[in-house]
């Protein structure tokens, strides 16, 4: 009887550090990868009551009055990527089914109102910052919005490559 408890008490043990081990090994893997966030918000009248006054831009900053709560986020990517343009670049985000709906009945039920659109990226320190607010002249029923965002070229590349690593991890 007493045998029986050692040999118990050993295959218990052993388990438990191979889990411990193994579980530390995933978790030092998902630590490297960087991941970035993206939020969409509408631009929303200051009657409602619902929203908040943000400055998007820092070089020549732009007040605009948005919804507290973002209608997209970056589990509604697809894709992301850079478009380079004549003398720039654009931030070209493809967006799922559930995201292209949701872009799409969000801009044709507010017309002429800017989409407010954040981002937290990078690692050691995380930048948290509005990226823009473009304004649809219509409906966007591809879900496909393409932007000038308020970053050089490398913080562009690390916010695509965060979105691709999150876009990756969500398709687990």
């Amino acid at each position: 009887m007493v045998s029986h408890r050692v040999r118990f008490n050993i295959i218990f043990c052993l388990s438990l550090l191979v889990l411990t081990l193994s579980g530390c090994q995933s978790a030092g893997k998902r630590a490297d990868k960087q991941v970035a966030t993206l939020r969409i918000y509408m631009e929303t009248s200051p009657a409602m009551g619902r929203g908040e006054t943000v400055s998007i831009c820092r070089s020549s900053p732009m007040l605009v009055y948005v919804d507290r709560t973002p209608f997209l986020y970056e589990t509604h990517v697809a894709s992301a990527g850079i478009v380079t343009n004549m003398g720039g670049y654009s931030l070209y985000i493809e967006l799922n089914r559930a995201g292209s709906w949701l872009l799409e009945s969000t801009t044709s039920a507010n017309p002429q109102k800017r989409l407010a659109i954040r981002t937290q990226f990078g690692k050691d320190p995380v930048v948290d910052r509005w990226l823009g607010a473009p304004l649809p002249s219509k409906p966007i029923r591809n879900g496909i919005l393409t932007f000038t965002p308020d970053t050089n070229w490398e913080e562009t590349d690390q916010i695509v490559r965060g979105l691709k690593a999150a876009v990756k991890e969500a398709n687990r």
